[in-house]
């Protein structure tokens, strides 16, 4: 595979300001990414804002351009220090998160 293509998949690390980020390289592009999937008006306002977005998918981060709008999975956006979304700009899965139950310590049969 050629060095300019790339990808690895992502992990998540401190930046400097302190926020927790996703840090990857996708097609050969260091990415810094915040972990709050966005929904269709945060992605909106991430790349007026001069923001890339990306799809998380199974391989990585993928580059949302006019050409890959039907991938499914999360999407994200460059982290900026100090930005944080806006609660509005949050996808719904990102806002009702559940609280995990124990696995059942009897098997079911």
């Amino acid at each position: 595979m050629p060095l300019h293509l790339i990808d690895t998949a992502p992990d998540v690390h401190a930046c400097r300001c302190g926020a927790l980020v996703l840090g990857a390289v996708a097609e050969g592009v260091p990415v810094r990414a915040d972990p709050h999937p966005l929904n269709l008006a945060g992605e909106l306002a991430a790349l007026a804002s001069g923001r890339r977005s990306y799809v998380l998918s199974r391989v990585g981060l993928v580059l949302r351009d006019t050409s890959r709008l039907g991938l499914r999975g999360p999407v994200l956006a460059d982290h900026r220090c100090g930005e944080a979304p806006d609660r509005d700009h949050l996808a719904p899965a990102a806002l009702d998160v559940a609280p995990r139950q124990a696995a059942p310590t009897e098997p079911p049969f």
